[in-house]
């Protein structure tokens, strides 16, 4: 792990801990802030240490705002939409950056796509959901990524609409990463970002512009079965411990 500084601390003697990979999984709805907190992390950790960054794959793929277009406009099944998405995965994973890296940031657990957005009886058939599980538990398993209802979690859930991402950052920076990148703490993180005022989500999303969401939630209310899901999984998350 290449030398990290953590104000006037210097990593000079870290050949006397034992480094593995720990996992930082950020999670949340829409317009909770997950990818602008996902990039402040990424541009101050990753020219500093051996971290790898995962996105999503609408911020990783040029093609993932058509796909997602598609898959609204009903052009596109919701069964290939997923294949899409754990190939956006693998992609990332497969490369030496991953195979190096002690410290994984991921926006969003890959399994969430499924877990979260196919929750409907109606979004898939049950041959596909079996499939697509299957094929999110060896993704899992060769990449040894911790299953989304691991019991080991370090929980954490935050409000963006009273907390701003800067805050975010700076809490997670000096109570999480800075302690593992010095090998203080052990473990996995899974943390939800949530906003508990919708209209300001709802702007959030508006805002940024992506044409195929603003086509899809015309309104705040829109975006209640989307948070309902993060809520029941973040209570899912808790009761497994």
């Amino acid at each position: 792990m290449n030398d990290f500084s953590k104000q006037n601390l210097t990593l000079s003697n870290t050949n006397q801990f034992n480094f593995k990979k720990q996992h930082v999984f950020i999670s949340g709805g829409l317009g909770t802030g997950k990818t602008t907190l996902f990039n402040l992390l990424k541009n101050y950790v990753e020219p500093k240490a051996d971290a790898c960054f995962i996105k999503e794959y609408i911020n990783y793929d040029s093609k993932g705002e058509e796909y997602l277009e598609q898959l609204f406009n009903k052009e596109l099944t919701n069964y290939r939409f997923q294949l899409y998405i754990i190939d956006c995965y693998e992609e990332q994973l497969n490369t030496p950056e991953y195979e190096a890296a002690d410290l994984i940031v991921w926006e969003r657990h890959p399994m969430e796509s499924l877990y979260i957005f196919c929750n409907s009886e109606h979004e898939l058939a049950d041959a596909e959901k079996f499939t697509l599980k299957m094929k999110l538990e060896r993704l899992c398993e060769k990449y040894q990524i911790p299953h989304i209802y691991d019991a080991e979690f370090q929980l954490l859930n935050l409000d963006t609409s009273t907390l701003s991402i800067d805050s975010t950052f700076n809490y997670l920076m000096l109570e999480y990463i800075y302690p593992i990148l010095l090998g203080e703490m052990e473990g996995d993180i899974f943390i939800l970002l949530y906003c508990s005022d919708l209209k300001e989500q709802f702007d959030r999303v508006i805002n940024r512009g992506r044409i195929s969401e603003c086509n899809h939630y015309k309104e705040k209310e829109d975006l209640l079965p989307v948070n309902s899901a993060y809520d029941d999984l973040f209570f899912k998350l808790i009761n497994t411990r």
